[in-house]
């Protein structure tokens, strides 16, 4: 057990890391969105849209789920929004919509 001291250092410092605030500008959000926008639009995967799930927020919409290969995509999109508006948990707590993505 000599070397437990250092596994939690590094434990502690990649979690540090992981939880530091990366997400850029607004300008980067907005680029990093079209991207992940153009990519799909590009690329339809089965016989319907694919969609995501969008939070509203102050930043403007940010897709944070991605819904593909299901039967129904549009469905299961909004099955996963009706769940996010019943929780009660603080980190899921706002206005989400669907939206198709291609």
């Amino acid at each position: 057990m000599r070397f437990r001291p250092l596994i939690v250092v590094v434990v502690v410092a990649v979690a540090l890391g992981a939880c530091s605030d990366n997400s850029g500008s607004g300008n980067e959000i907005i680029d990093r969105e079209a991207k992940i926008t153009k990519f799909f639009e590009q690329l339809e995967t089965g016989s319907n849209p694919d969609y995501a799930v969008v939070k509203n927020g102050v930043m403007g919409k940010n897709p944070t789920i991605i819904v593909y290969g299901y039967i129904d995509n549009k469905e299961v999109c909004e099955d996963i929004v009706r769940l996010f508006e019943k929780s009660e948990k603080d980190a899921l707590s706002g206005d989400y919509q669907c939206e198709p993505l291609n």
